[in-house]
């Protein structure tokens, strides 16, 4: 007899099989039926989706999704479709059909079409997960693509259930779309960006959950607004209980997934006897617990190197130190790991901590375990101190920007506990800039420049000093200064080995500084360090302003005034603030030079779109005086 779970499922992919594309037009897809508001600011519309995912047992499942996108122009991303896959894959069915604007068949891919790639990211050595991808183009906007694929799950991709991201991108309408989940389980599920509540049916020991939308007009993206995954309505889902290569888990809450992984971790701690040798001598040497931590964690730094090694369960599990010792590599769960080996080795308690780093948004979510996480570091609660166990530059318990303020899920023997990073304001994130100008009578000069950078402006250069070469160097400012004809011709970064700074220094000639009319030179007053990046006019703000560079510098110029010139006009100091920040402005004259001195802070806010005339206004001011400029007339004889 069959479970209540496999009639289900049968009636599902029978029903999937009636509306498969026979390869007839469609004319229900013509764009001439499709609401006017609809593609209004739209570059592709979603016409239909079904979106189905239908839990087997508690280590596999299985993936139908359908759905029609009518493109556009060339900015619609669906225009390219790509099917991920690991090793815990198989794909049934994977095919895209073409229909022109009034739904006329044009023609369905075949295998010829699909091309197939390994999905391996930079800094890889080893990865299992691959994709298909698929492109049908046509020659003329609008037409229509319709995506079909089936593939069933395992491993990992089963135990993170499909999340239903309803608006598939910016400037994307839907008209109408499903996604139901069958499972014979509790089912985890929030609505996120949205109040959408599923409509449930039961079937024996069997539910399915079922939301759906109609007519969703697009969300465009607007300067400086929030992060996506802040904005994009979607429904995410967790398992009750998973079960991968053996391992079972839950994601019922995140103290409950953090004793998964925890059992993942367990056991791959253990150093070889040479390598504890030497964490007992850096231990004996040090003065206190945060040395030792500083000296085992250049000690890793110098003995092992970042490479991302994906396989299988590989993707959750860390290799074990041991692993790592002998080969000289891991990725970030096998160093993270390998560098807990060291500090249990000296006594100091440490945690993994998993995280998502970048430029993706996703923070962790109270009372909602969805573990979309692609990174992890180290916390030392003994000493409260963050380790980035990639970088083999950076100093002990700095994170670096893509690691900063973001929710995390500390690993710990009692299961998972959610913290915080520590956040870069713009008292960590400094710079504090001299620079001479040795101006000549024909407009030429010589600019000689230090810089002292804490925080996240310092790593840009950590990185220089660390790859780059001398003539990297001198290309990147010929190109990227704001000094017009800039040749650099000395350069020297000098970056802290202890603490999140460097110094920079450098000096070059220009021969066109200042421009010459007549009896005059036109100089600008600050060329070395200028913002000037202003924010567009909008007539209708609807998001609120998402500002995140926080930082702070303090800039003197010393101009030299060329023999034979004196100042005929000079610009006055100013002092004006905002929310987003502050502006001083200083100008000061004696014999021989002008100095400009300009204190600039900007904060990270968060402001309602009402307050954005006033946000950009503070940019344009500043931008005004940016710009300042004196004038020098020969003097009279």
């Amino acid at each position: 007899m069959k479970s209540p779970l496999a009639i289900v499922t049968i009636c599902l992919f029978m029903a999937q099989s009636l509306v498969a594309n026979t390869g007839k037009d469609r004319p229900e897809l013509a764009v001439s039926e499709l609401n006017p508001l609809l593609v209004l600011g739209a570059d592709q519309v979603v016409r239909e989706q079904d979106f189905r995912f239908e839990v087997s047992d508690i280590k596999s499942g299985s993936v139908y999704e359908k759905i029609v996108f009518t493109v556009f122009n060339e900015d619609a991303r669906n225009r390219v479709f790509r099917l991920y896959y690991g090793p815990d894959t198989r794909i049934r069915k994977n095919s895209v059909t073409l229909y022109d604007k009034n739904g006329s068949f044009i023609r369905s891919s075949g295998r010829k079409d699909v091309e197939d790639y390994p999905a391996v990211s930079g800094g890889t050595l080893y990865q299992d997960s691959r994709f298909e991808r698929i492109e049908m183009t046509h020659s003329e906007y609008p037409y229509s693509l319709e995506i079909e694929y089936e593939k069933d799950v395992s491993g990992i991709e089963y135990a993170v259930y499909p999340d239903w991201q309803i608006l598939p991108d910016f400037k994307t309408s839907v008209e109408k779309a499903s996604f139901t989940v069958v499972t014979g389980q509790p089912l985890h599920y929030r609505a996120h960006n949205i109040d959408l509540e599923p409509e449930l049916t039961t079937d024996g020991d069997v539910t399915i959950y079922t939301w759906q939308v109609e007519d969703m007009r697009t969300l465009s993206r607007q300067s400086y607004a929030p992060p996506a995954f802040q904005q994009i309505p979607m429904i995410l889902c967790s398992p009750s209980t998973f079960e991968i290569d053996g391992y079972t888990g839950s994601l019922a809450s995140w103290q409950e997934y953090g004793k998964f992984m925890y059992k993942l971790i367990q056991g791959r701690d253990v150093l070889t006897p040479e390598v504890a040798q030497d964490v007992d001598k850096i231990m004996a040497g040090a003065a206190s617990t945060r040395e030792t931590i500083e000296q085992l964690y250049q000690y890793m730094q110098a003995e092992v190197r970042y490479v991302s090694v994906q396989l299988g369960i590989g993707g959750w599990q860390p290799f074990s130190a041991e692993y790592v010792i002998g080969n000289k590599y891991g990725d970030c769960k096998a160093l993270s790991n390998y560098m807990m080996a060291l500090l249990k080795q000296a006594g100091i308690e440490s945690y993994p901590t998993l995280i998502q780093r970048g430029t993706s948004d996703y923070q962790i979510e109270d009372g909602f375990a969805n573990p979309r996480f692609n990174h992890m570091v180290l916390y030392v609660p003994g000493e409260d101190m963050w380790l980035e166990c990639t970088s083999t530059t950076y100093p002990a318990g700095y994170l670096g920007s893509d690691n900063e303020n973001r929710r995390v899920l500390l690993v710990t023997p009692d299961g998972g506990r959610v913290a915080r990073t520590p956040a870069y304001t713009h008292e960590t994130n400094r710079e504090d800039i001299e620079a001479e100008v040795k101006l000549r009578p024909d407009g030429s000069a010589r600019i000689e420049y230090q810089q002292s950078l804490h925080g996240e402006p310092h790593e840009f250069f950590r990185y220089v000093h660390q790859n780059w070469t001398t003539e990297e160097v001198r290309d990147y400012w010929s190109e990227r200064s704001a000094i017009p004809g800039f040749i650099l011709d000395e350069f020297q970064v000098e970056p802290s080995q202890t603490v999140p700074s460097a110094r920079l220094q450098y000096s070059g000639n220009t021969d066109r500084y200042a421009a010459a009319a007549g009896k005059r030179l036109f100089v600008p007053l600050n060329l070395v360090s200028v913002y000037g990046n202003v924010p567009g006019e909008e007539e209708s703000r609807t998001d609120s302003i998402y500002f995140d560079k926080a930082i702070s510098e303090d800039l003197i110029v010393r101009v030299r005034i060329p023999k034979g010139f004196q100042v005929e006009g000079l610009p006055e100091g100013v002092t004006f603030e905002s929310t987003v920040g502050t502006y001083q402005l200083d100008i000061e004259k004696d014999e021989n030079y002008i100095v400009y001195k300009r204190s600039l802070t900007m904060k990270e806010v968060v402001l309602p779109p009402e307050e954005y005339t006033a946000f950009r206004e503070f940019f344009l001011e500043l931008s005004r005086h940016e710009n300042a400029k004196m004038v020098l007339v020969e003097k009279k004889t």
